[in-house]
């Protein structure tokens, strides 16, 4: 369902509330250089109707102040998380997840109880050997989460152009172009981190775990929006990210969402993409 759809089903009071309501939040957004947030959720397709009811109650509360609206909205984002549609099976397998090596090891820091600086780095340097096996690395990181707990999980995979099925049993990493940047200009990952480390994940989904179609409310759940995503569009059979402008253009990747898995489902070592 997307957003003015949902508008339709409100009382004609409130659906005429909400629309004048909507375009002044719109016009707000703009200013602030907010565009591509007011396209996003207007082609939305994916969204949960609680979230729209919670979004709605903000573009209602007539808050005028842009830096309170985007906090509001982002409150509403919250809320919702994870409560889009299942993409349709198959499944793809393995994912990949690309993760600043910064905010990797703070994750690790907040899971182990590293005496010195000294013990983190020598964990982060093993973790990373050119020598170590895919199943030392799940041995080091059993029952350690690959993203914090309560949040979520960003993931590509790989997809066959002509069919729109998962190709199954590739790494997801290996088509795109070499380096950090490269990696981070496909994927659409902000671009504030340009110039850093990118760790990449190659695993798959325990059973429960099922990947999701990427949504606002994943998106903009974060105090920093971003500028390169867009949801999925009706008929798509996953997200696909927004890649940076670049020349010539890359092509867009497949994106999914999920909860956050651990350690223990990773497929192979973990690889290190560097920064030129």
């Amino acid at each position: 369902m997307k957003f003015f759809a949902f508008l339709e089903g409100l009382s004609v009071a409130q659906h005429r509330q909400a629309l004048h309501e909507w375009q002044r939040c719109r016009l707000l957004l703009i200013k602030t250089e907010q565009r591509q947030f007011v396209i996003n959720l207007e082609d939305d397709c994916h969204l949960c109707e609680a979230a729209w009811g919670s979004l709605k109650d903000v573009i209602l509360a007539g808050v005028s102040d842009a830096i309170l609206l985007q906090r509001e909205l982002t409150n509403a984002c919250r809320k919702h998380t994870l409560q889009g549609s299942f993409i349709a099976p198959p499944f793809p397998s393995p994912l990949g997840r690309a993760i600043t090596k910064d905010l990797f090891a703070d994750l690790l820091r907040e899971q182990f109880s590293f005496s010195t600086t000294g013990e983190e780095d020598q964990f982060m340097d093993d973790l990373l050997h050119k020598g170590i096996t895919g199943a030392s690395t799940r041995t080091l990181l059993s029952g350690k989460l690959l993203a914090r707990s309560g949040r979520v999980m960003w993931a590509t995979f790989n997809l066959d152009p002509a069919s729109g099925l998962p190709l199954n049993g590739i790494n997801p990493f290996h088509h795109m172009p070499p380096g950090a940047d490269g990696i981070r200009a496909q994927l659409g990952l902000s671009v504030n981190d340009a110039g850093k480390d990118l760790l990449l994940f190659v695993y798959t989904l325990p059973p429960g775990v099922l990947p999701r179609f990427p949504t606002i409310a994943e998106a903009y759940a974060g105090n920093d929006w971003p500028y390169y995503f867009r949801p999925a569009r009706e008929l798509e059979a996953c997200g696909f990210t927004m890649t940076w402008d670049t020349t010539p253009p890359l092509p867009s990747s497949p994106e999914v969402v999920h909860e956050p898995v651990t350690g223990d489902n990773l497929v192979e070592k973990i690889e290190i993409a560097r920064s030129f």
